[in-house]
């Protein structure tokens, strides 16, 4: 609670700006981490996943969620609303992957265990890179990062490095959004070309468009107080392209299954 206060007090300096893109990173962190709900539920339900899922959208997705928090560790200041719910995203959202596979159709018995045991594996190892990732960052903000009284931030006992090359920042900020906001597109290609979206929850698709026009309005706030710095304005692009693809996606959801239901009745 006194990092909420916190954030909010950073937030405020500027202004009604500041307010609503810190209250649009809160609700867009809820979102986040609760994303793969829909869908993970929508499979346990079903007890199969549909023929028109594509995994490679969800592998992309998973791995930008945990790019996500490479860039909000690293980046001066630390950016922690991306990060913590980056971090409880990638691990729910593994779980999700992990399900998607277990109730798919394989080929046999042996098959589905041994892709059981290299999934699960290739999960688990992702996940714990996040946890100590993510643990090591907050135990330098609390405990190892100092700032003195005239406002220098000595990080002396840092565990993680900051990135404070222009050119590493930008980088960063060029590619890994590109993971999160094109991981889609497959999915997308898929299902109009199967003329189906019944894998993908619609629920999952809508809560995607919204999480994304809710950071999109964070990361707008955030590059107002940085006067748009490159990496901001980057940040900003990428977003910007991810919010058109998720509406395509939710678009394609909508008519689809507006014609699957027209042709049941």
């Amino acid at each position: 609670m006194k990092e909420f206060f916190r954030l909010w007090a950073e937030h405020d300096k500027f202004g009604y700006m500041g307010k609503i893109g810190f209250i649009c990173g809160v609700f867009a962190l809820v979102i986040t981490v609760l994303l793969a709900l829909p869908q993970f539920i929508k499979v346990v339900k079903e007890r199969k996943t549909g023929k028109n899922v594509n995994f490679t959208s969800f592998w992309i997705f998973n791995s930008g969620l945990l790019l996500w928090i490479v860039f909000a560790g690293f980046m001066p200041g630390g950016l922690v609303p991306p990060l913590v719910a980056n971090l409880a995203s990638v691990l729910l959202y593994s779980v999700m992957i992990f399900f998607l596979y277990f109730y798919k159709e394989w080929e046999n018995k042996e098959a589905k265990r041994k892709g059981l045991i290299i999934v699960g594996a290739i999960l688990t190892l992702k996940g714990i890179f996040a946890i100590i990732l993510s643990a090591l960052w907050l135990t330098d903000q609390s405990v190892n990062v100092q700032i003195l009284d005239n406002g220098i931030v000595d990080r002396t006992n840092a565990i993680l490095p900051v990135i404070t090359q222009e050119w590493l920042q930008i980088a960063m900020g060029v590619i890994i959004p590109i993971f999160t906001a094109v991981a889609f597109i497959p999915q997308i290609i898929e299902g109009f070309k199967r003329k189906s979206f019944q894998g993908v929850s619609l629920v999952f698709s809508l809560a995607a468009l919204v999480m994304n026009v809710l950071w999109w309005m964070y990361w707008f706030a955030f590059g107002l107080g940085q006067s748009f710095s490159v990496v901001s304005i980057l940040t900003l692009s990428w977003q910007t392209v991810s919010i058109a693809i998720f509406l395509i996606n939710f678009a394609g959801s909508l008519i689809y299954s507006e014609k699957s239901i027209q042709q049941a009745a």
